[in-house]
């Protein structure tokens, strides 16, 4: 089920995936080139979403939760597609969750959601498997992150 986000969300999110902002330490970002895609991905702390906006698409906004932001797009295009994305997030004590990803479509933009949860500061692992329709075979991306509680 998908429900039409707020602009001004969807314009703070692309701008926060893309910018150099004062937050790297909170929100790290970047990019994975696999064949003919690329997936952006964001963190940002859930605080930083609007209460409304939060409970329109059951966000919990905690000092405690992260929210991975994924979009996937053909190479060297803006946009999203649709993709089907499952995932781990694996801690420094090889602990395991399963990421959740909520689907949010703006427009002509899809880019997805997962909530983290921490405790501190924490360096987590992540493990994405992405299934883009148009895609030959899915395929995975990894990367890691240094992750801080909001204050």
């Amino acid at each position: 089920m998908t429900k039409k986000l707020n602009f001004r969300l969807f314009s703070f999110l692309l701008i926060l995936a893309i910018s150099p902002l004062g937050l790297a330490e909170i929100s790290p970002q970047g990019s994975i080139a696999k064949g003919d895609y690329e997936v952006h991905y964001s963190l940002f702390p859930s605080t930083f979403i609007k209460p409304e906006i939060a409970a329109a698409y059951k966000l919990k906004r905690s000092k405690y939760e992260t929210l991975l932001n994924i979009s996937v797009t053909p190479k060297g295009e803006y946009g999203g597609l649709e993709a089907g994305l499952s995932g781990t997030t694996t801690n420094m004590l090889q602990q395991q969750k399963q990421l959740k990803f909520i689907e949010i479509k703006e427009e002509n933009v899809v880019y997805y959601l997962a909530p983290v949860r921490i405790s501190g500061e924490e360096i987590i692992k992540f493990s994405v498997d992405v299934n883009v329709k148009e895609a030959s075979a899915p395929f995975t991306i990894k990367f890691s992150s240094k992750l801080y509680s909001d204050k």
